[in-house]
């Protein structure tokens, strides 16, 4: 069985036994994660039916930082024609273990922002590009596009996730790393933090991304709205004081850095508040993630979609 052997090689990996690794995925929420990948894989067929007019039998999918393969895996299963794709050698081995003996889809190492990858699959078309919380560590967005335009089908679709930097979560305690703030500071300064976190993510606004797709030929984007608290409004007022308290507490050192960014936010925080409606709110300060498709064709996107996405018909 090939799940079977991707359990094997990830427990080599960890120098552990494929009992030890199922006992430490019980308490240890990476490994859970990682021994999940099937699982993720299957519900992610759902949430592309929800985002695609065109059936997925049949259809020409390429997962850009496939890491396990499970979407692959799962996608291939359904008829589709899958590709993974991913920078680490050890999670490339490991996909190739995961679908051996049970399906036919293709993983290759390589970085997609790289021209090699157009030589890479060379006269080959794709309906479904998968993005999954990969945007947020790419620094040449520009080049993936690029790629992603040059291979694109004439019915093609980016299926996108990943964070939102302005969100309360994220400014509260960035997801890589928990540090306050840090989600609004450059990356290049992100050492000031803690010299030893190598971590660099880039947290751009949601304008960036609909700016980049849409230039690159992806005109259509909807992205998932999120159910606020009853009353938004108060809620971000309350932020804003929990914020400047907090701004006050943290290590001298990198104090003068998080007060500029944070007093900078409370501003924006402010500014939004009088401006924008209930829904750019939302999808702003409340989106911890933003979750969504773009198309070349507004027909490719579900009527229903079109209309509102909710973050609850996403899935995990």
């Amino acid at each position: 069985m090939a799940y079977s052997d991707f359990l094997e090689a990830y427990a080599k990996l960890k120098s552990v036994s494929v009992t030890e690794l199922e006992e430490m995925a019980k308490t240890q929420s990476a490994i859970k994660y990682v021994l999940s990948n099937r699982t993720r894989g299957a519900e992610y067929i759902e949430r592309i039916k929800k985002l695609y007019t065109k059936p997925l039998k049949g259809a020409s999918v390429i997962d850009i930082g496939c890491a396990y393969g499970g979407i692959c895996i799962e996608l291939a299963k359904a008829g589709a024609k899958t590709v993974g794709i991913d920078v680490i050698t050890s999670y490339i081995n490991l996909a190739r273990s995961n679908a051996s003996g049970e399906v036919s889809s293709e993983f290759f190492l390589g970085d997609f922002t790289n021209k090699k990858t157009l030589q890479m699959f060379a006269g080959r078309k794709f309906d479904v590009f998968i993005v999954n919380h990969v945007l947020e560590h790419i620094y040449d967005t520009v080049s993936l596009l690029e790629n992603i335009s040059a291979l694109a089908s004439d019915d093609a679709i980016i299926v996108f996730d990943f964070p939102n930097g302005q969100s309360i979560q994220s400014v509260r305690a960035e997801g890589h790393t928990g540090y306050f703030a840090a989600s609004l500071v450059a990356p290049d300064c992100w050492y000031m933090f803690n010299p030893h976190n190598r971590a660099r993510i880039y947290y751009r606004k949601w304008k960036y991304f609909t700016s980049l797709f849409e230039d690159f030929g992806f005109g259509t984007v909807i992205r998932a709205m999120p159910t606020p608290p009853k009353d938004r409004r108060a809620a971000l007022l309350a932020f804003i004081e929990e914020i400047d308290e907090k701004r006050l507490t943290v290590k001298d050192d990198i104090k003068p850095i998080t007060n500029e960014v944070i007093l900078q936010h409370i501003e924006e925080i402010r500014f939004d508040l009088e401006n924008a409606d209930d829904k750019e709110l939302d999808s702003k300060h409340f989106s911890y993630f933003w979750k969504g498709a773009a198309a070349k064709r507004k027909d490719l996107i579900p009527e229903k979609a079109l209309i509102r996405l909710e973050e609850s018909d996403w899935g995990n």
